[in-house]
C-alpha cells in the first residue's frame, strides 16, 4: 500500500461517502478488523463504488500477509458481520428489556444452542460496544429504516456510562 491509497476502518460508515471527499476514489476501500485484533482471523475488505481492482489486490494481499481471513462486502450500512452483529445485540437486549431472560442465559442460549464462542451481550461489554451499538443502531435506522431501531435498554445504558467492562458494567457487571 502506498500513500495515495485511501483506506478506512468501518463498521457502518460508507466507504463510497469517505471515497466522495477524495481525488482519487479509486484508491479508497475499507478494512474492517474485529477485536481483539489479534485473536479475531476476519478482515471484511470494503469496495466503494468506484473502488479500483488493483486496490482490490493490493489490500487483499496486505490482509493476507497479516494473517487473515477475507471475506468481500459491497459498500453498505453496517458491512455483512456488523449487520448481523448489530442486529444480534439489539435482539438479545430486547429479551432482557422485555424479560424474558436475563442477560446470562441469553449468552448461555447463543454459545450452547447456536454455537457461538461467546455470547453477544457479553462479546458487546468485552469491545465496550454499548457506544457501538447505539451510534450503529441509529445510523443504520436512517438509512435502512426501523428494523435497526436501538432496543431502550441499550440506549439507557449508553447514556448511564454502562460501555462494558471496562466501566464496570454493561450488559453485566465486572469487579
Amino acid at each position: 500500500m502506498c500513500s495515495r491509497d485511501y483506506t478506512s476502518f468501518p463498521t457502518t460508515f460508507m466507504i463510497t461517502d469517505i471515497g466522495s471527499l477524495t481525488r482519487r476514489q479509486d484508491r479508497t476501500i475499507g478494512m474492517h478488523f474485529f477485536n481483539p485484533v489479534a485473536a479475531m482471523k476476519l478482515i471484511e475488505i470494503v469496495r466503494g463504488v468506484k473502488t479500483s481492482d488493483e486496490t482490490y489486490e493490493v489490500i487483499k494481499g496486505l490482509a493476507i500477509k497479516l494473517g487473515k481471513e477475507i471475506i468481500t462486502v459491497n459498500d453498505s450500512p453496517g458491512l455483512a458481520v456488523s449487520r448481523l452483529y448489530l442486529v444480534l445485540v439489539n435482539e438479545a437486549a430486547r429479551l432482557v428489556h422485555e424479560g424474558i431472560a436475563s442477560a446470562e442465559d441469553v449468552d448461555k442460549g447463543c454459545r450452547l444452542g447456536l454455537g457461538h464462542a461467546m455470547g453477544p451481550l457479553r462479546t458487546s461489554d468485552m469491545i465496550n460496544g454499548m457506544g457501538i451499538a447505539n451510534h450503529g443502531l441509529d445510523y443504520m435506522r436512517a438509512i435502512l429504516g426501523d428494523d435497526y431501531k436501538p432496543c431502550p435498554l441499550i440506549r439507557k445504558k449508553f447514556l448511564a456510562g454502562e460501555m462494558g467492562e471496562s466501566a464496570g458494567k454493561g450488559f453485566h457487571s465486572y469487579d
